[in-house]
């Protein structure tokens, strides 16, 4: 399915747009905004399928995108996406997602990009991708790890060729904990400036 130009607004209870089911959806041209209730987001994936969502803007919802899987992977490529003054995290990828970030901006949320794996399954994972994107001026942690667990689960974000300054929290927080949870930088970022210290991790490749 493709839906292209469309502007989807609340105040709503629910997610601005859900997919569930149907194993591939494609987003053009899309701003979803209002959709503020608690763990509710403006794009919500919870199926083993792919997502793919360029040019568009998810905006004052409580989250941006909410990508997870209930089996499966949750693949998800995103490309000139703005994730702005979400009341919680802009792009929030927990269990099975595996998400490609590119040329977006993520700011004026709490939390800028969040990978977390909340399950308990051997194996699990949440990974994001991050390349040439802007992230700044989030009130918490700018590009933030965490969820893991000592069982196998893997939580796992690579960033390159990003900025990530002035946020309220940490710039790069890979976390504490077992040495397989990663928070990776490829050394050609540019973080500075964030309050909480610009990286704090015991599993940096490379700060920058």
């Amino acid at each position: 399915m493709t839906l292209r130009g469309l502007t989807v607004s609340g105040p709503a209870r629910g997610d601005g747009i859900e997919f569930n089911s149907g194993g591939v959806l494609n987003l053009e041209g899309v701003e979803v905004s209002g959709f503020s209730s608690p763990n509710k987001a403006g794009l919500s994936m919870a199926t083993a399928g792919k997502l793919f969502v360029r040019e568009s803007t998810l905006r004052d919802n409580y989250h941006g995108i909410l990508i997870t899987a209930p089996s499966g992977a949750a693949k998800a490529s995103l490309d000139k996406v703005n994730l702005t003054n979400n009341a919680s995290v802009g792009l929030y990828a927990l269990d099975r997602a595996d998400v490609t970030i590119s040329h977006c901006v993520a700011s004026g949320n709490a939390y800028g990009l969040d990978a977390q794996v909340l399950g308990l399954a051997t194996g699990t994972t949440a990974k994001i991708n991050v390349d040439s994107c802007q992230v700044a001026n989030n009130s918490a942690d700018g590009i933030v790890i965490g969820g893991f667990n000592d069982i196998g689960a893997l939580p796992l974000i690579l960033v390159s060729n990003s900025t990530v300054v002035d946020n309220g929290g940490i710039g790069l927080h890979g976390g504490v904990g077992p040495s397989s949870v990663l928070m990776g930088s490829l050394g050609n970022n540019m973080v500075y400036g964030n309050a909480g210290g610009d990286v704090v991790s015991d599993a940096v490749l490379d700060p920058n």
